[in-house]
């Protein structure tokens, strides 16, 4: 039974290389995102994100039709999380690596244009340094002709770290590929990724650190190459 079926899987493998072409694309993406960080421990703490990069991507067509296609996504991106210091803390320097695989399936397809969907996976790597700032306020009164002025006098220490994680995320897309030449392709595409964190330095009071983000891709991809077997 074994061997029928790794025949057949063989059999099956031919019949698709045979058929079977390649188009290879290189070329910069932008990238936006915004979203959340939620951090779950002994209280819940959301860190709201906001994100801008870029990077390469790359893009090979795995159908005859076109129907199918892998790319690839390597960039970093700034991460913004202005509100965390409502927390006590502050990311100012956050950055994000990113390695994007995405699948995609032709829905709609006409010369000029295709409309895709497909699901995604990342890996990811987020680092920076954090600045926990404790903050001391103490009233000096001052006699001022008669009148008693109390101005609070601060002073402040900021405590200095840093911090690393990697992130598993999974994100359905939608996009459209638009061909102005045949040479090249303009693309946008977007969706809604959710991400799991796995620290680097972890405590055992760390808790559990998930996000989820919208974002929008803008790509250009050159063809490079084109292997084609009859």
């Amino acid at each position: 039974m074994k061997r029928s079926i790794f025949l057949f899987s063989i059999v099956i493998i031919l019949m698709y290389t045979e058929k079977s072409y390649s188009d290879y694309y290189l070329g910069p993406y932008l990238s936006i995102a915004a979203g959340q960080m939620t951090h779950k421990s002994s209280s819940q703490q959301v860190y709201n994100n906001y994100i801008i990069g870029g990077g390469g991507i790359f893009q090979t067509s795995i159908h005859r039709k076109g129907l199918y296609n892998y790319r690839l996504n390597i960039g970093f991106e700034k991460v913004f999380m202005p509100h965390a210091s409502y927390w006590g803390t502050d990311y100012r320097d956050t950055v994000r690596g990113n390695f994007i695989n995405t699948i995609s399936y032709s829905v709609y397809k006409k010369r000029n244009y295709d409309i895709w969907i497909g699901p995604s996976i990342g890996f990811h790597i987020l680092w920076g340094n954090n600045y926990t700032s404790d903050r001391k306020s103490f009233l000096n009164g001052i006699s001022l002709i008669g009148y008693s002025v109390l101005p609070y006098i601060l002073t402040e220490n900021i405590n200095y770290g840093n911090f690393g994680h990697f992130i598993f995320s999974f994100a359905p897309e939608i996009g459209i590929d638009i061909n102005p030449t045949d040479l090249l392709i303009v693309s946008l595409e977007s969706g809604l990724r959710v991400g799991v964190h796995l620290p680097i330095y972890k405590s055992y009071s760390y808790g559990r650190l998930y996000r989820y983000e919208g974002f929008f891709n803008l790509s250009f991809l050159f063809r490079i190459s084109k292997e084609e077997n009859a």
